[in-house]
């Protein structure tokens, strides 16, 4: 098991402001009044991303019974750091996968050589809120994400 703490990065563990993340207001006259309440993005006491601390647990398998080759596999599930109430910044970075599904093999050319493919899927998950700069109850927003990857690699020594 591996546990992530997000919440002791500041940009990424506070949640959003909106009374202080905008630096001023539409006063009514085509002008703007300064936010007294205002603290900009990335400071300590700033807004950010809202993530919890997640935990992720992981497991893998690697079998090398074959000459030449090494065949490994994985699997891991954890938690989504992404709160409902803070969909709307995590447009930027929608990180709501939990699960990733993982195959690879490498085949040794020679003794200095070697050739490695790598897949991994993350089915899609999602996270549905409110849009906190809008009046309650006027637009749910929805983040989801998946994804797909597969990589190739030479090493050599």
């Amino acid at each position: 098991m591996q546990e992530i703490y997000y919440s002791k990065i500041k940009s990424i563990g506070n949640p959003i402001d909106p009374k202080a993340l905008p630096p001023a207001f539409p006063d009514g006259k085509g002008g703007f009044t300064p936010n007294p309440n205002h603290v900009g993005l990335g400071e300590a006491n700033g807004s950010g991303f809202g993530w919890t601390d997640v935990a992720v647990y992981k497991f893998g398998l690697m079998y090398e019974g074959i000459k030449n080759w090494t065949l490994m596999a994985g699997f891991s599930i954890g938690d989504n750091p992404v709160k409902s109430s803070e969909v709307l910044f995590n447009i930027l970075a929608p990180a709501v996968i939990t699960t990733h599904i993982t195959f690879g093999a490498t085949y040794k050319l020679n003794k200095h050589n070697e050739i490695t493919v790598g897949f991994m899927y993350a089915p899609e998950n999602s996270v549905t809120g409110a849009n906190r700069f809008e009046a309650p109850n006027q637009q749910t927003i929805k983040i989801a994400m998946h994804q797909w990857q597969i990589e190739l690699g030479y090493g050599f020594n």
